[in-house]
């Protein structure tokens, strides 16, 4: 019995040690990452202005984690900087030391390696050739950080043909987030206006399909209204009026509301008055106030006092907001049943507050 408390003992100082020891290493490696980033990020910003040059940052890359560390200041800085100062910040993606390090994770046949190694690649003015095919099939691939690095990469080296490969790839990956996917699609439209009969052919083409999951088509909807691809609004409308309207997903209805009220297609209004501003979803009837405040038409006046009593508090403020463009309205005079005199003054300042940011800005 002694010898099994004994060894009890033994055992739970052992658990002890090794998580304090473990403790002990993850601290130091965060203090050393820390400071390794604080002294890569300075003498980065030292060679791009000129200060030093490219092998003075070279003999700081110690551990292997450094080129980590290297690339994601080189991510962070590469939207600020310009003209010289850009090109030199470039000049060290081509660094020997570097793109050796690199090129063997993309070969590992680790995941996260390879994510890395492509998002280095992202950063290089080019690429190996033999690369772009491999990375259209690293787009498929399930891990969503690999299949969201390889499709950067192919947005910055591939062909329209690859881009449409990959993006449809990252589309499909479900375990990319949203944010990550509206970022491609970004990435892809950030190549100056000659490529933007392709980009919206991609774009059109992957709605009619009709292969994604609703919550990728509603992104691809709200790329085309936000980047005005106005080529598109008669492919939208058409599309609209093939919907099954009691039927559609709504994240689906709000995106493709969105896109028609900012391009002022009119033919949606009855359907607005009639059926959005009264459907049981919250979110359809959010769009459709939004939606009111594109037209200002004069019948949708009273319908948008009426939904200024919503239980919704986000349909509240997008009515508020939407008769607030109307010119002769003062929301400060008007006094909606449903609310009481405090939540309608608090609803009303923050309209007016963010009327007078926007204004401002």
């Amino acid at each position: 019995m002694q010898l099994m408390l004994v060894a009890l003992l033994i055992l739970t100082v052992l658990v002890l040690i090794i998580a304090f020891v473990r403790r002990w290493q993850l601290r130091n490696e965060e203090l050393y990452r820390k400071n390794k980033s604080e002294e890569i990020s300075r003498d980065v910003i030292r060679y791009v202005s000129g200060e030093i040059e490219i092998n003075d940052v070279e003999k700081i890359l110690k551990r292997q984690n450094d080129y980590i560390i290297l690339l994601e200041q080189v991510r962070l800085l590469d939207k600020s900087l310009e003209g010289k100062e850009n090109e030199r910040l470039q000049g060290l993606m081509n660094l020997d030391k570097i793109r050796k390090h690199f090129e063997k994770r993309f070969d590992s046949g680790d995941p996260i390696l390879q994510a890395k190694a492509c998002l280095y690649f992202a950063k290089k003015a080019e690429i190996p050739v033999p690369y772009i095919a491999r990375l259209v099939d690293l787009s498929a691939n399930k891990n969503p950080l690999l299949s969201y690095a390889a499709t950067s990469a192919l947005m910055a080296h591939g062909g329209m043909k690859h881009k449409s490969i990959a993006i449809k790839n990252v589309l499909k990956n479900q375990r990319v987030s949203e944010m990550a996917v509206s970022d491609l699609l970004v990435q892809l439209t950030k190549y100056g206006n000659e490529h933007r009969d392709e980009e919206a052919f991609l774009f059109m083409s992957l709605i009619d399909d009709k292969e994604l999951e609703p919550n990728r088509t509603a992104i691809i909807i709200r790329i085309l209204h936000e980047l005005e691809y106005h080529s598109t609004v008669d492919f939208l409308l058409n599309y609209y009026d093939k919907l099954d309207l009691n039927k559609t997903e709504p994240e689906i209805l709000k995106a493709i509301l969105d896109a028609l009220s900012k391009f002022g297609r009119e033919e949606i209004i009855d359907d607005i008055h009639q059926k959005f501003t009264r459907s049981k979803e919250p979110v359809i009837r959010e769009a459709a106030a939004k939606s009111l405040g594109f037209f200002r038409k004069k019948e949708s006046f009273p319908i948008l006092q009426t939904m200024l009593n919503d239980l919704d508090y986000m349909v509240r403020f997008e009515a508020a907001r939407s008769l607030s463009q109307y010119g002769n309205v003062d929301l400060k005079t008007i006094s909606p049943p449903g609310l009481s005199d405090k939540e309608w003054n608090d609803l009303a300042g923050e309209v007016l507050a963010e009327s007078e940011s926007h204004q401002n800005n």
